[in-house]
């Protein structure tokens, strides 16, 4: 962690590109991660979790391979991590907005790089987002990856109370068994006390992180040359910020009935010990997608945050199932 910003890396490569760059998105100033061996290469665009989850700071630490391959680029979206401003009106966050961002943020890429489409790869919170772009403006999209897919936030939810209240039992943890009888069962009226508690919850039940201790998450995080100390408030007030204004609209998504068919290629990247965004729920959406291609990757020594819990696999996946695909 630095007192200033830098993409810790000079262009060694003639054709390449590392930038840490911000632009003017939706009327504010948001910032992106652009880093790629050639820019030749096709763009791979990330859309972070949350709402509020910005990935910047560890992307580069994760993501290394894929620059051999594309012209990867990190996002940290509308009022998150370094696009995140006290000054950013509370109306303005919405899922309408962030696809239309999303879209102005394709359409800079695509012109500045000289390409004609992208791939995209939605996590969480993102992969709502990107089907919901996808679906939007598939002109801009060569294919589609979903990370910990959402389909129905509803269906969601009770299965991940589902899973914690019997994990709870299962291991005589009485504390859990109280705090969960006390919010009870799904649907609620208070979502953001209920979110901290049944998340509070799968975390700690593996349901989010399933092998990978979190501690070197946040040490990559520390450690970053993208994020100032100032910065890191920022993501944990970005965080909060976008949670508080975006909870209630994103928990009643339910893309089964929104986005029924895409018109192009999708892979579900998914983990098995998934209970942050439960990985049934995932697979049922997928069953009943209309796509000219779907697949399925499952990742066993997974729950919800898979790239960085088995990153090379993560990868080696990405790099083969797109690189095949003309762009």
């Amino acid at each position: 962690m630095l007192f200033w910003r830098s993409t810790c890396s000079k262009n060694r490569d003639k054709n390449g590109v590392y930038k840490l760059k911000k632009l003017q998105i939706g009327g504010i100033k948001q910032w992106i991660l652009v880093r790629g061996k050639n820019r030749d290469n096709p763009i791979l665009l990330f859309l972070h979790g949350g709402p509020g989850s910005a990935q910047i700071a560890v992307s580069r630490a994760y993501f290394s391979k894929l620059e051999e391959k594309f012209i990867v680029v990190n996002w940290d979206q509308r009022g998150a991590g370094l696009s995140y401003s006290k000054d950013i009106p509370k109306n303005t966050m919405t899922v309408e907005n962030f696809s239309n961002d999303t879209k102005e943020l394709i359409e800079y890429l695509l012109n500045t790089y000289n390409k004609k489409k992208i791939f995209l790869v939605g996590h969480s919170w993102g992969s709502a987002l990107g089907i919901l772009v996808t679906s939007k403006y598939p002109q801009l999209i060569q294919a589609y990856v979903g990370i910990g897919q959402i389909g129905d936030m509803q269906e969601n939810e009770r299965l991940a109370y589902k899973y914690v209240n019997e994990y709870a039992h299962k291991t005589n943890n009485n504390k859990a068994i109280k705090q969960l009888q006390e919010i009870g069962k799904p649907p609620y009226n208070d979502l953001i006390s209920y979110m901290r508690i049944r998340s509070k919850w799968t975390g700690r039940f593996k349901g989010t992180f399933y092998k990978l201790d979190v501690k070197q998450l946040v040490l990559k995080l520390l450690i970053s040359s993208e994020y100032t100390i100032v910065d890191i408030y920022k993501l944990i007030k970005g965080s909060t910020y976008s949670i508080e204004t975006m909870l209630e609209e994103v928990s009643n998504l339910n893309l089964l009935n929104l986005v029924p068919e895409l018109s192009v290629p999708v892979y579900f990247l998914l983990g098995k010990h998934d209970y942050t965004v439960p990985y049934e729920a995932a697979e049922k959406y997928f069953d009943k997608l209309i796509a000219p291609f779907k697949e399925i990757v499952w990742f066993d020594n997974s729950a919800h945050c898979l790239p960085f819990e088995e990153p090379l696999k993560f990868q080696k996946i990405i790099i083969d199932k797109l690189t095949d695909i003309k762009y």
